[in-house]
């Protein structure tokens, strides 16, 4: 395995490249750098990947890099309460709906693509776990990896570690190719347009931080940065008292937290109003923080030396999942960005879908978009390994 040239306790060095790539993100997208074509999300995950791929930085896949689990436990918890500033229930309401019903559709044609490339491609006795593992994975992030492969009796196989590589090689890519719809010009003739309910700020663009004196600035990022602290801390005391009193086995921090965040929003929305574009700028900064270190998970090396097989199964699975969803999406009459906006929830989990909601210009679809992810954390499991166990 090569080693890296900048070390995994090299912090302050390797913080310094993941704000690089963030900042070269945002601003080719600002100086539109690539005439739409990749959005700057887009562009600071795949310079992470290239990154990790020559050997520049060390690989998140792994672990034991320090600055990649502070962005995982903190920087991650505090930006989703951020974007959530302006969660009006009677617009989430109204836009849920529909989204919530594409949500379902990614989820159906999730797992009749894995149950396809069970039949089509031949990976053995244990096939039917790595396809309850995918479909678990897919129709709710990431997060169900684990608790479907140990459901399954999958952590001791020897297509452990290379499914695991897979899922997070080609997820990472899928969501690649999710942040790039809203771009072909040529796909968005064929849907109809989307029209976002919210303005991002003047002239539709992503609000910058305001404020009229370097002193009310201050205030403004002071009080946002206490607000989300305290809903995540508030969020992850209730996750141990439900662990403990009601015997979870798994944790629903980042649900509470949005649960939280959406009360204060509705019950203060005048004095939340005054926050909401600091709180909006800072949110979508550390969202594409995250990002990178999703970036820097992807190994292309590993997947294309230790699961062709495998690959080619998750391959499949996802094709069938965004072709299906495509063409039903189009019969359906939703628009790209909301078929987009469902299948990375599907995919990522809430936490990719402000950025993916941002690229399509589709703010209002953030608060949706997170809550059809969160329903996929508590479906995920259950769905995989029935569909896993049900398998010949």
């Amino acid at each position: 395995m090569m080693t890296p040239w900048i070390a995994p306790d090299q912090t302050l060095l390797l913080l310094v490249v993941i704000l690089l790539t963030v900042c070269l993100g945002i601003v080719s997208e600002l100086k539109n750098w690539f005439r739409g074509a990749l959005a700057g999300v887009m562009v600071t995950m795949l310079l992470m990947i290239l990154l990790v791929t020559v050997g520049v930085v060390p690989s998140a896949a792994k672990g034991g890099v320090p600055v990649y689990g502070f962005v995982f436990d903190y920087v991650l918890p505090l930006a989703l309460p951020m974007l959530l500033f302006n969660a009006n229930l009677r617009q989430i309401l109204r836009g849920t709906g529909r989204l919530l019903l594409v949500y379902l559709l990614g989820t159906v044609t999730v797992v009749i693509g894995g149950v396809v490339a069970y039949f089509v491609v031949s990976l053995g006795p244990e096939a039917y776990k790595i396809a309850g593992v995918f479909i678990a994975t897919f129709v709710g992030g990431s997060v169900n990896f684990m608790a479907s492969a140990e459901t399954l009796e999958f952590l001791n196989s020897t297509l452990f570690a290379p499914t695991i590589a897979v899922d997070g090689f080609v997820g990472n890519l899928f969501m690649l190719v999710l942040f790039a719809l809203p771009g072909f010009r040529w796909l968005q003739r064929r849907f109809p347009a989307y029209k976002d309910s919210q303005s991002a700020g003047k002239g539709g663009n992503t609000p910058m931080l305001v404020g009229n004196s370097s002193g009310e600035l201050l205030e403004q990022v002071g009080v946002v940065l206490l607000l989300s602290s305290a809903v995540v801390a508030a969020g992850a005391g209730l996750n141990q008292f439900l662990q403990n009193a009601l015997g979870l086995t798994f944790n629903v921090t980042l649900l509470l937290a949005t649960l939280l965040t959406v009360a204060l929003a509705n019950l203060f929305p005048k004095w939340l109003q005054r926050y909401q574009q600091t709180a909006f700028a800072l949110g979508i900064f550390l969202m594409y923080i995250f990002l990178a270190v999703i970036g820097a998970a992807t190994q292309v090396r590993d997947i294309m030396t230790e699961g062709p097989g495998i690959l080619l199964f998750c391959l499949l699975t996802l094709g069938i999942h965004l072709g299906l969803l495509l063409l039903l999406g189009r019969w359906a009459k939703f628009s790209v960005v909301e078929i987009a906006v469902a299948s990375v929830a599907n995919v990522g989990g809430p936490a990719v879908v402000p950025p993916m909601a941002l690229t399509g210009k589709a703010q209002s679809l953030i608060t949706p978009g997170i809550l059809v992810g969160i329903l996929g954390y508590v479906i995920g499991t259950l769905i995989g390994i029935s569909v896993g166990f049900a398998l010949p």
